[in-house]
C-alpha cells in the first residue's frame, strides 16, 4: 500500500513538473500567434510590436533572431567596384615651321587641353603628354607658305594635313578658322579643338567620315572646314569614332 502511494506521488510530481514547463511555452506560442494575427490585420503595430515576432527577453526568441540574422547574411549582396581602365600614354613633340605670328605658347596650351579633354580621344583610355623631343608624333604649327614642304601631294597652303608622324596645323586656319565654319556661327576656340582632334585622328589611323544623320553633330573626322553636309558643328569625336588603329585600339 505504501509502495503504491509512493508511485502515485512520483507520477503527480512528474506531472506538475511537465505542467510547469509547458505553460510558458504555450503562453509564448499564444502570444506569437496573437501578435502575428494582429499585425496581419493592419490595425496595430508600432513601437511595442516585437521585431521578430517575440520579445527579445524570452528564451525562444534567441533561436528566432539567429535564424533571421542568418537569412540576412545569406542573401546579402557584396558591393560592386568599377574597374578603372588602364591608361595608355601617347607622347608628342611640338614644332614650328615658317614665319609665325601666332602665340606658340598658346598653341601648346590649347593643344594639350584639347588632346586631354574628357570629351575627346581620352575616352578610349589614352592620355597625351608633350615631350621636348622624340614624341610618337610631332604636332606642327606651320605658316601657309610652308605647308607643301611637308608633302607636295598631301598638303596645300589652304588646309591642315597629316604626313606620316607629322600632324600639321595651318597657321591661317588656326588664326581664322574657315569661311564655312564662320558662316555657320562656329567659334574660333571650337574650331581649334576640332582641327587638332581631326588631324590627330588621322595620325591615330582614321580616315574621313560623312554626315550620316542631318541635324545631328558631325563626326569629328568629317571635313567640317569645307562643309557640314547637313550636320551641326562638332569639335569632339563621336562614340562611333573612338578607334585608334595606330595604337592597336
Amino acid at each position: 500500500m505504501k509502495g503504491r502511494m509512493r508511485f502515485k506521488g512520483v507520477i503527480i510530481s512528474i506531472g506538475l513538473v511537465l505542467a510547469a514547463i509547458s505553460m510558458p511555452l504555450v503562453g509564448v506560442y499564444a502570444q506569437q500567434h496573437d501578435e502575428a494575427t494582429h499585425n496581419q490585420s493592419g490595425s496595430a503595430g508600432g513601437e511595442n510590436t516585437p521585431k521578430f515576432g517575440c520579445k527579445p527577453g524570452e528564451t525562444l526568441c534567441i533561436a528566432n533572431q539567429y535564424s533571421v540574422a542568418s537569412e540576412r547574411l545569406i542573401t546579402m549582396t557584396p558591393p560592386q567596384y568599377e574597374v578603372q581602365k588602364t591608361k595608355q600614354e601617347v607622347t608628342y613633340s611640338v614644332a614650328t615651321r615658317g614665319t609665325l605670328t601666332a602665340d606658340i605658347n598658346e598653341f601648346k596650351r590649347l593643344a594639350n587641353e584639347t588632346l586631354n579633354d574628357t570629351r575627346g580621344w581620352t575616352r578610349m583610355g589614352v592620355t597625351f603628354k608633350e615631350v621636348a623631343t622624340g614624341g610618337q608624333f610631332t604636332l606642327n604649327l606651320s605658316s601657309a607658305s610652308e605647308m607643301t614642304s611637308f608633302s607636295a601631294n598631301g598638303c596645300d597652303n589652304t588646309y591642315s594635313c597629316v604626313v606620316g608622324r607629322n600632324v600639321v596645323i595651318n597657321q591661317d586656319r588656326w588664326l581664322g578658322a574657315t569661311p564655312a565654319w564662320n558662316q555657320g556661327g562656329g567659334t574660333l576656340r571650337d574650331y581649334r579643338h576640332m582641327v587638332i582632334n581631326h588631324e590627330t585622328g588621322h595620325w591615330l589611323g582614321l580616315g574621313h567620315a560623312n554626315c550620316s544623320v542631318p541635324g545631328q553633330p558631325a563626326p569629328v573626322m568629317q571635313q567640317q572646314s569645307m562643309s557640314l553636309q547637313g550636320c551641326t558643328f562638332n569639335p569632339w569625336p563621336l562614340d562611333t569614332e573612338l578607334k585608334a588603329p595606330t595604337l592597336g585600339l
